[in-house]
C-alpha cells in the first residue's frame, strides 16, 4: 500500500471513531418546552412596590391582588401558524405569588410571536382551586377574575386607613371563546424557554370608575368591563 494511501484510510478512521465516540454535538428534541411567567406594569411603566395605578377618571388605586388563569394555549410564529399546542394545559396568574407555568408538552423550535388562548380552565369540570372559587352564592363557581385593592375614596390624591377597598370578581363567562395576546420568544432546540406576557394594570382599569362601584360582585356593566380589557387590552406586549 503506498504511503498516500495508508494516510487517507487513517485518517478516515479516525474522523469515523470521533462520530462514533460522541465528540459531534446531539440534540434532545424532548427537552424543546416552553414556560410561561408574568410580569405587571402601569401602563408603558413598571408596577411599583406600592402598587399604585390611576382608573378610567384618574382616581388613585392599590391593587393588592390580581388572579386569573389562562388555558388551551397554543404558541404562533410571526405567520400564525403553531408551534406548539397544550389543549389541557393551564396558566395561572397570581400577583402576590409569581411563578413560572411550563407547559406539559414539546414545542417546536422557532420564533414564538403569539399565543392563543381561553379564559377560565380547558375544562369547567376541574376541580376549583382556592385561588379561582368564588362561593358567594353558596354554589362554588369558578371565578375568571379576580381583583382586589384599596380606592382613593375620599379624593385626596393618596392612599391612606381610611380609603374605601374595592373588589372586582368576575364570573367564567358561559363561552370561553379564544383570544390573542401578543409575546414573544426564541425557542431554542433542546431548552425550555421563556415566554414573559405582561399584565398592564392600568389597563385593566380602562372603562371603570372604581370609585363609583367599588363592590363588582356578579353581573355588572364593570365586571363586563374588566373581561374585555384583560382578553383584549391588558396582557401581551402591544394590545
Amino acid at each position: 500500500m503506498k504511503p498516500l494511501q495508508a494516510a487517507a484510510i487513517l485518517a478516515a478512521l479516525a474522523l469515523a471513531g470521533c462520530k462514533k465516540d460522541g465528540l459531534a454535538p446531539t440534540v434532545n428534541r424532548d427537552d424543546t418546552r416552553l414556560e410561561l411567567y408574568f410580569t405587571y406594569t402601569n401602563g408603558d411603566m413598571p408596577l411599583g412596590t406600592e402598587r399604585l395605578v390611576r382608573d378610567y377618571v384618574n382616581t388613585l388605586c392599590r391593587v393588592d391582588e390580581v388572579r386569573f388563569m389562562l388555558s388551551s394555549a397554543v404558541a404562533l410564529d410571526a405567520y400564525g401558524l403553531p408551534l406548539g399546542s397544550w389543549p389541557q394545559g393551564t396558566i395561572t396568574a397570581d400577583l402576590n405569588t409569581p411563578g413560572k407555568n411550563i407547559l406539559p408538552g414539546l414545542i417546536e423550535p422557532g420564533e414564538v410571536h403569539f399565543l392563543d388562548v381561553r379564559l377560565g380552565p380547558a375544562d369547567r369540570r376541574t376541580p376549583l382551586t382556592s385561588m379561582l372559587c368564588d362561593t358567594a352564592t353558596g354554589v362554588p363557581q369558578w371565578t375568571a377574575l379576580y381583583v382586589q385593592g384599596i380606592v382613593d375614596s375620599n379624593d385626596d390624591d393618596s392612599i391612606t386607613e381610611v380609603d374605601e377597598p374595592f373588589v372586582i370578581r368576575c364570573a367564567l363567562p358561559a363561552a370561553q371563546d379564544v383570544f390573542r395576546v401578543h409575546a414573544h420568544t426564541l425557542v431554542e432546540e433542546g431548552r425550555t424557554s421563556s415566554l414573559e406576557i405582561a399584565v398592564d394594570l392600568r389597563a385593566l382599569l380602562y372603562g371603570i370608575d372604581v370609585a363609583d362601584e367599588p363592590h363588582c360582585i356578579g353581573p355588572s356593566v364593570f365586571n363586563d368591563q374588566a373581561l374585555e380589557n384583560l382578553t383584549t387590552r391588558s396582557l401581551g406586549e402591544t394590545n
